[in-house]
């Protein structure tokens, strides 16, 4: 019997990305998928903005929001659900879902724990396509945002903003595929 020899596997993991978010064929899927994240983290109210004319996706919340370690916990383990049994998520996609259908996409959110801790995750599909290796998502704190809910007020200096976590995609592209969902779908 000859000596035992391995190959190594590798892949591109930009590319990969994009091609895991492919599995979302539609702008509708996309939607869904946001809503269902927003349920899954007790969100109470869900805004959603579809702006046809500007090719902008805008997807709000009041849920618990999410912190670098979580965020991060959910960026490393794609296609692994991070979510407890009984939630809507099972495949550990959505938070991908839009990328390769959009020019930008950004994530804001602050933990329910600490309302001032907004952050803000830029994802550019580009970027993402000559990314081969060290695949990093740029994140800054945004200093001047304050969680205020209906009827309150942020401390001074502050913006207040009446959402915990907004899903943004900028340059959404058009539906390759026709498709139809049914609320039970949802």
């Amino acid at each position: 019997m000859g000596k035992l020899m391995t190959s190594r596997l590798d892949f591109h993991k930009g590319q990969t990305l994009l091609a895991i978010a492919g599995t979302y064929q539609t702008i509708l899927q996309v939607i869904c998928e946001w809503t269902q994240n927003a349920l899954d983290t007790g969100a109470t109210h869900i805004f959603l903005i579809v702006d046809q004319k500007r090719r902008r996706l805008i997807c709000r919340d009041n849920g618990h929001g999410v912190d670098k370690s979580r965020f991060d916990a959910a960026l490393t383990s794609i296609c692994q659900t991070q979510k407890k049994p009984g939630k809507l998520g099972k495949y550990g996609r959505g938070l991908i879902a839009i990328l390769g259908k959009c020019t930008r996409f950004f994530f804001v959110s602050t933990p329910a724990h600490n309302p001032a801790k907004y952050l803000r995750w830029a994802f550019s599909p580009e970027d993402l396509r000559s990314r081969k290796t060290d695949l990093e998502i740029p994140v800054e704190a945004l200093e001047d945002c304050h969680y205020c809910p209906a009827g309150a007020h942020a401390p001074s200096g502050k913006k207040g903003v009446p959402w915990r976590t907004e899903c943004r995609a900028e340059g959404y592209t058009e539906d390759r595929v026709l498709s139809t969902f049914s609320p039970e779908e949802i």
